[in-house]
C-alpha cells in the first residue's frame, strides 16, 4: 500500500497542503494498511533544516523519517507516500510503521506551542482519520507508542485534550461545516527550494555548525524518528 491518497486527504475541506518533489516514489517500502496516525515532535524547531532531516535522515537512520511535517504555520508538507521510519520499537504492531502514518511537527520539544500549529496539527490528523477511516483514539504521541514507555517524550502536550480537539474537526466535517481554513503560504513545493542562495549558505551553517559551532541536528532521544 502506497499513500498516494495523502495530497487528497490533506486538501479536502478547503486545506491548505504542499508537497515535496518526488513524494509518491519516497518511502522504506510499501505500508501494510493505516491503523495508526503517530504524532512527533523533531526536537527542532526550524523548519528548512528539520524537513532535511525529516526527508533524509541521519547519519543512524536513514530518511524519511516521517510522511508528513507539519510546519510551524500549521501546514502540512507531504514528504513520502512509503513507509517512514519513525515508530521505532513500538508496544503494539499495529503502532510499528507499516501500519502507521507519522506526522512530525517542527517544533523544539520544550515550551508551549502556538496555536497555529497546534489547531493545524490537530486539522491535519482529522483529515487522516476521515480518509483512512482510522478512529481518533488511534492518534497517538510517540510518547504513548514507544516501548518501553518512556522512552520517548513527545509531543509535549497533554494527548487526550490533543485527541479531543481532533474530535471536533472530525464531526465539524463529517457535519459539512467547513472550520476556518488552514493559513496560506506562498512556498509552493520544498520548503527548501523556495530559500535564496544566500539563505541556503546560512542555513546550512547554521544547521550543521550551530551558532556555537554544535550541530542542531534533532534529538533522536526526544523527537525526530525512531
Amino acid at each position: 500500500m502506497i499513500l498516494t491518497g495523502l495530497q487528497q486527504a490533506l486538501s479536502a475541506h478547503g486545506s491548505h497542503v504542499t508537497t515535496e518533489n518526488g513524494w509518491q516514489g519516497r518511502g522504506r517500502g510499501q505500508m501494510s494498511s493505516v491503523k495508526t496516525i503517530t504524532i512527533h515532535h523533531t526536537a527542532g524547531g526550524n523548519d528548512a533544516g528539520d524537513l532535511k532531516v525529516v526527508r533524509d535522515g541521519r547519519s543512524d537512520l536513514p530518511g524519511p523519517l516521517a510522511q508528513i511535517l507539519l510546519r510551524r504555520n500549521g501546514i502540512p508538507h507531504i514528504i513520502a507516500a512509503g513507509q517512514a521510519a519513525h515508530a521505532g520499537t513500538s508496544r503494539l504492531e499495529e503502532y510499528r510503521n507499516p501500519y502507521a502514518i507519522g506526522i512530525e511537527a517542527v517544533h523544539p520539544g520544550t515550551g508551549s506551542w502556538n496555536d497555529v500549529q497546534y489547531q493545524g496539527l490537530a486539522r491535519t490528523a482529522a483529515l487522516l482519520v476521515i480518509y483512512y477511516n482510522v478512529p481518533v483514539s488511534r492518534v497517538l504521541g510517540h510518547k504513548e507508542t514507544c516501548s518501553p514507555i518512556g522512552r520517548k517524550v513527545d509531543p509535549n502536550f497533554n494527548m487526550a485534550d490533543f485527541r479531543s480537539t481532533v474530535q471536533s474537526y472530525v464531526n465539524r466535517f463529517r457535519g459539512g461545516a467547513n472550520p476556518a481554513p488552514s493559513p496560506t503560504t506562498p512556498i509552493k513545493e520544498s520548503v527548501l527550494m523556495a530559500l535564496s542562495n544566500e539563505d541556503k549558505k546560512e542555513l546550512y551553517q547554521a544547521v550543521w555548525f550551530g551558532t556555537d559551532g554544535a550541530p542542531l541536528v534533532p534529538n533522536p532521544a526526544t523527537g525526530g524518528g525512531e
